[in-house]
């Protein structure tokens, strides 16, 4: 065993950045969050995802579980701010604040 300096590599940074900005689709538009888009890509592999990020302006989450080829979505806008959201499959709604179930 020898001595490790840090355990703070880019490829740990990496995988946080694609499971929130692919895999859970959150991404900002505007700054700080005011306004984002949440558009997921999902993988045969992956049948549920749960995910809270906590922007500027508040809490955003994500939801969803997939059944078949079927999917349903619980997204949650934080207060004063706008969402561009687009399940697999479907087209973009706009979204304000609170908690949608799709």
């Amino acid at each position: 065993e020898y001595p490790v300096s840090s355990y703070n590599h880019p490829m740990h940074g990496g995988f946080a950045y694609f499971y929130y900005a692919h895999i859970a689709g959150i991404t900002p538009i505007a700054p700080a969050f005011s306004r984002f888009a949440i558009k997921p890509v999902h993988f045969d592999s992956i049948s549920q995802v749960d995910v809270t990020y906590d922007s500027p302006c508040g809490k955003i989450g994500v939801k969803y579980q997939r059944s078949g080829n079927q999917y349903a979505y619980e997204i949650t806008v934080p207060a004063n701010t706008e969402c561009e959201f687009t399940p697999i499959g479907g087209e973009t709604v706009t979204l304000g604040s609170g908690t949608y179930s799709f």
